[in-house]
């Protein structure tokens, strides 16, 4: 009773409580009977050829190495692709999608975003915006930069960017005298400014305006502290 037993390639390790599997000579799997785990001793990795891997109660933790699927099934939706689920998706590092991103409910962005494909701007001086300037990415890291819209237009759109460190930068967006800027809870007035105010100011705050050829601009877009002139 106070041996270990082996017979074709299984070994009942007495008094443990595990089942051993061996292939070669070489342990590759035990079966705690104490614990009802399963725990693969494998330095060449796992292969499931056929049949899938259903997990139906605890975790799937993997500790080193990298997940890699060469599964190449396109997602149409929720419940296809070589990878879905049924619940969240958590990830703390950077995530790079080489198709189509669809989303059906709201993004939110605690950063700034960055749109590789557009083009950038970057300022060093004050700036009055025109018809050129739309489409485009307006990036300033200038302290108490001032970007002078044009006279309102029906269908212009500009927006700015603070790229100046944490409070370090004011931006402020200035309308034409008889326009103003209407958004963010409120309307600024005729000819009063919305100011990005400096000591609440984060490296990407952004705001996008578009004209409406009438009472001035509308804000349709914005991240940050956007104060209007007093």
């Amino acid at each position: 009773m106070g041996v270990s037993s082996k017979h074709m390639g299984w070994r009942w390790a007495y008094p443990n409580t595990y089942l051993s599997v061996y292939v070669a000579g070489t342990e590759v799997a035990r079966f705690d009977d104490a614990t009802a785990d399963l725990d693969l001793l494998l330095g060449n990795g796992l292969t499931i050829t056929a049949g899938g891997l259903t997990i139906t109660a605890g975790d799937l933790t993997l500790t080193v190495g990298v997940l890699s699927v060469d599964d190449t099934t396109q997602s149409s939706s929720t419940t296809t692709g070589s990878i879905h689920t049924d619940g969240g998706f958590g990830v703390a590092g950077a995530v790079n999608f080489g198709g189509t991103l669809n989303v059906t409910d709201e993004i939110t962005f605690y950063d700034q975003l960055i749109h590789n494909a557009a083009t950038v701007e970057t300022l060093t001086q004050a700036k009055t915006l025109d018809a050129q300037d739309v489409g485009k990415i307006m990036c300033s890291a200038l302290d108490s930069m001032v970007f002078t819209l044009p006279a309102t237009a029906a269908g212009l759109t500009f927006t700015i960017v603070n790229t100046a460190a944490d409070a370090a930068a004011k931006l402020s967006l200035s309308p034409h005298s008889d326009d103003m800027i209407i958004g963010i809870g409120s309307d600024s007035g005729d000819d009063k400014d919305f100011i990005n105010t400096k000591t609440t100011a984060k490296t990407g705050d952004m705001i996008q305006v578009l004209g409406d050829g009438s009472v001035g601009w509308y804000v349709m877009a914005a991240h940050g502290t956007w104060e209007k002139e007093a």
